[in-house]
């Protein structure tokens, strides 16, 4: 085998594990990338869910906000209608005077806050008042009422009760009261219906896709309104269903919990009104981070392809390398023997000789080729030349050189052969070995080779058109002079 063909192989090898260590180097580069991205990209999902919770809990104070303003006109109703009969009464106005003054203050607030109060009304200096007009029956004992027991429960703030169901106008109310500064057994009260907050706590089950429920519950964690995402409004049955949770949540430092209910997993949050109660919102986590997945789905697919591009890219290029490197072996080899072509192996032995590297150069020809042509044919020829071809490869080592000229003519470059005794052994067994070939048809040991030989010596930068001249001028003198096996000269 050729020092060419080896060298092939060689470089084949090194180009094979170059491949593989870049394509290694490549998988394991593209594998850390992804571990970091998947990294970056949790940090960063994270990051936005925390956003996006804090985003909720922002509209949820604003909600929250909304609610208390809607106690507030009837927080400050009755702060003012307080103030206005303890004041009256300490100038010493009669309680006649002090029931007028009840009844036009519940015409005004009426007339320009809005219906959803029913009225001022309470137990004053000992005597039962109602603004709207309304007479109690005889059995009607007002301290024995809860807005009354509760006001006087906690005297000088302003307390709530429970929902009930208004007797006279079926609307679901609350009472709010507050004792009077002057006598804390005397109570004034007002009635606030709750549809239009029942309303607005509906409405926002619209506001998000996320939002499940909706509930506001008082200091005993009792219903005061609750909201589901069809509309209806919840009955106590459904709310205590929550009440886990809630419980859980209001007990809580956090002012929001994360809650598994079967296949489902969901975001109660709570924010306190000034009323002491609190508003409570159920979110469907899945809904609430919908956006979040589909945003980091698509970055992560844009990825993919594009770390599928460069892998595509990536193999194009070697692939174009390999193109690239597989049309420098053929334009340097003989597609004939496998071994160098001439122009190859000319610049190969000129690079040698600048380098000063010392050697034997061989020229080795087929004497009467033509004839030999005609007589075997070409196939036969061919043959013929590709087992001479071999035959002196397996005469090189690894750093020699060898090249196919043309028909039956072969150079070659002996590195480090640099003597005559040397290049003899090594001429005198390419002899041998030619003369032993079996090719189909040729007799190959009544073949006549022309040798041309030149020893050199290194000592000087040599040139390839001389060295090849003076070869050439060998293998000629051999041939004039058929008893000389080999003509060798030094340079």
């Amino acid at each position: 085998m050729s020092e060419f063909s080896l060298s092939r192989r060689e470089e084949l090898k090194k180009n094979n594990k170059l491949k593989k260590k870049t394509l290694m180097f490549f998988v394991s580069s593209v594998c850390v990338f992804m571990i970091v991205l998947i990294v970056i990209f949790s940090i960063m999902y994270r990051s936005a869910k925390k956003s996006v919770i804090s985003l909720e809990q922002n509209h949820l104070q604003a909600s929250a906000s909304d609610i208390d303003v809607y106690f507030e006109k009837t927080n400050n109703a009755i702060i003012f209608s307080k103030t206005s009969i303890e004041s009256g009464h300490e100038q010493g106005v009669p309680l006649i005077s002090i029931k007028h003054n009840i009844t036009s203050m519940t015409n005004t607030f009426l007339k320009y806050i809005d219906d959803t109060l029913a009225g001022l009304y309470g137990y004053i200096y000992g005597e039962y008042m109602d603004g709207s007009g309304w007479v109690p029956d005889d059995d009607y004992i007002a301290t024995e009422r809860p807005w009354y027991t509760a006001a006087v429960a906690k005297p000088d703030q302003l307390v709530y009760t429970a929902p009930y169901v208004d007797a006279e106008s079926g609307n679901v109310c609350i009472t709010i009261g507050h004792t009077l500064a002057d006598d804390d057994k005397s109570v004034i009260a007002m009635d606030l219906t709750l549809s239009s907050l029942n309303q607005y706590i509906s409405s926002l089950m619209t506001s998000s896709n996320a939002i499940v429920s909706a509930q506001i519950i008082d200091t005993g964690n009792a219903a005061i309104i609750a909201s589901s995402r069809s509309g209806d409004v919840l009955n106590d049955d459904a709310y205590h269903s929550l009440s886990s949770q809630v419980t859980e949540l209001l007990n809580g430092k956090s002012d929001y919990s994360r809650v598994k209910s079967g296949n489902k997993t969901y975001l109660v949050y709570r924010q306190k009104l000034t009323t002491g109660w609190y508003y409570i919102a159920k979110y469907d986590e899945a809904v609430l981070f919908q956006s979040l997945r589909y945003i980091y789905f698509i970055s992560a697919f844009v990825i993919v392809l594009v770390m599928g591009f460069i892998l595509a890219i990536y193999r194009r290029i070697s692939a174009q390398t390999e193109m690239l490197y597989l049309q420098k072996y053929e334009s340097d080899s003989d597609l004939l023997t496998d071994t160098r072509n001439e122009k190859s192996g000319r610049e190969t032995v000129n690079k040698e000789l600048a380098a000063c590297h010392s050697g034997m150069f061989v020229k080795i020809e087929l004497d009467d080729y033509n004839q030999l042509q005609k007589r075997y044919g070409v196939t036969a020829m061919n043959k013929l030349v590709i087992a001479m071809a071999d035959k002196l490869s397996n005469r090189t080592s690894g750093n020699d050189i060898i090249y196919h000229v043309k028909d039956g003519e072969f150079c070659a470059f002996f590195k480090n052969v640099i003597t005559q005794e040397a290049g003899s052994e090594k001429i005198n067994a390419i002899f041998c070995d030619i003369n032993d070939m079996h090719v189909a048809k040729i007799d190959c040991s009544k073949l006549i080779l022309n040798i041309g030989a030149v020893v050199y010596d290194g000592k000087q930068p040599g040139s390839y058109e001389k060295i090849y001249r003076i070869a050439d001028e060998r293998c000629k003198k051999r041939l004039s002079d058929k008893s000389v096996s080999v003509m060798f000269t030094s340079f």
